[in-house]
């Protein structure tokens, strides 16, 4: 079956390469049809199948194209062809439709944007700057001068922070943290010296879909999120937090964009503050996905209940999704986005009162995750970019069980061409930008 996406109405554009890539002096970015997204579905299932049969990757990529997050013209796949032979697709993605939360001098935007997904060539066609001219080509057509209201184009590569530079954007941390999973559930009656003083993490839900949609994505918790970027971009010499890290300009050094939350360290007035928006339609296609592929594999899993946990009382929540890779080995439980009430906004220090307050609460949670992660067969609990008080959790939880804290690389390193608020694409790279909330909800 052909995927039913609604096409772009833009016309093609032309690529000038060079003879020593292609005797063709021409290669044109244009818009799928059905047929030609099918194709290139077919073409990157090679890839990106497992745990799935090629047929049945189909049928999720498929079933996936009618969530919000892509419907209705919010995804487009993109290909790139020689005039001279157009049945061949010598590369692809998809680009989804973003809204991010921008502030800049106090002042916040709503601003419109791209996500860059699937960007692949087939083996026999790598190596001849068929990918890296799409990639330019793209940028340009997205968001480039003319191109349109949209102030950003974003995108995750496992290639490298030198990728984003080498296509004038930049690539921002990238940094994993994980533990293993658990069946048993410990308190502080069992607690070594590392949760000292954090004590139990009180009372810890369940929560189902609809309840990410209410405690997570509401009004209420995204004009906190608001407010948040907004004080943000008023202090001076001070970082955002929350999961970001500042992004380095194009053309800046790589090695200075930091690792992990916090780690635009000098970052505030002045600094774009930049967050994807996380709305509950992110959290509605992960959990779509997930449930396609409980169904679609062999044998079939269950499919998930439970979407996340939180704590009530004090106002953390966190959303996740079941990822169960290529083999039982490589089950991952990914924390897809946290939610840490007044930890969020003011920054508190881990040893503090309140600090201690919230990292009781997330390592409750974090002790469901792993319970959740055991029963779904997973062997893993990973989250991306954690703030401070994340990581002192992960580590009073580690420390209690006297397991080890996994950290390294992501494997998806998030980049970002930023156009500025003004649509001023040479002004645009020479802002700082703090991109906050740096989560795994955002992938694409």
């Amino acid at each position: 079956m052909h995927p039913t996406l609604p096409l772009s109405t833009s016309t093609s554009t032309s690529i000038s390469i060079s003879p020593s890539i292609t005797p063709t002096p021409t290669l044109t970015l244009h818009p799928a049809t059905p047929a030609q997204h099918a194709t290139a579905t077919h073409l990157n299932s090679t890839a990106w199948k497992p745990p799935l049969t090629t047929a049945t990757y189909l049928a999720r990529e498929q079933a996936l194209l009618n969530q919000t997050l892509a419907a209705n013209g919010n995804l487009t796949c993109w290909i790139l062809t020689d005039p001279t032979n157009p049945g061949q697709i010598l590369s692809a993605c998809e680009t989804y439709r973003r809204r991010a939360l921008v502030a800049r001098h106090g002042t916040l935007h709503d601003v419109p944007g791209y996500g860059i997904a699937n960007l692949y060539s087939r083996p026999e066609l790598r190596r001849q700057g068929y990918a890296s001219r799409m990639l330019r080509a793209l940028v340009r057509r997205l968001a480039g001068p003319g191109a349109g209201d949209a102030r950003f184009v974003m995108g995750y590569s496992e290639i490298g922070l030198g990728f984003y530079k080498a296509f004038g954007g930049r690539g921002f941390p990238a940094v994993c943290w994980g533990i293993p999973a658990a069946a048993a559930q410990l308190t502080s009656a069992t607690m070594g010296e590392e949760g000292e003083g954090f004590g139990d993490g009180g009372q810890v839900r369940d929560l189902l879909a609809e309840d990410v949609r209410v405690w997570m994505c509401s009004d209420v918790v995204l004009g906190r999120l608001r407010e948040r970027l907004r004080c943000a971009s008023l202090r001076e010499g001070r970082s955002s937090g929350g999961g970001g890290g500042a992004g380095t300009p194009a053309g800046g050094d790589a090695a200075g964009a930091g690792a992990g939350a916090g780690a635009g360290a000098g970052a505030g007035a002045g600094t774009v503050q930049f967050a994807i928006l996380p709305s509950w339609e992110h959290f509605a296609w992960f959990q779509a996905r997930e449930d396609l592929t409980a169904r679609l594999m062999e044998p079939p899993r269950p499919v998930p209940l439970v979407r996340g946990a939180g704590n009530d009382e004090v106002g953390v929540y966190c959303a996740w999704n079941h990822e169960y890779g290529d083999s039982p080995e490589n089950g991952v439980l990914y924390i897809l986005y946290w939610v840490c009430g007044t930890g969020d906004e003011e920054g508190f220090a881990a040893e503090s009162a309140e600090g201690r307050r919230v990292v009781r609460a997330i390592a409750g949670i974090l002790r469901r995750a792993q319970r959740e992660a055991c029963e779904a067969g997973l062997r893993s609990v990973r989250m991306w970019n954690p703030t401070s008080l994340i990581k002192k959790a992960v580590e009073v939880v580690a420390g209690e069980q006297g397991v080890p804290v996994v950290v390294g690389e992501t494997g998806s390193i998030p980049g970002l061409w930023w156009m500025g608020l003004e649509g001023d694409v040479e002004g645009g790279r020479e802002e700082r930008v703090e991109w906050v909330c740096n989560e795994k909800y955002a992938w694409c």
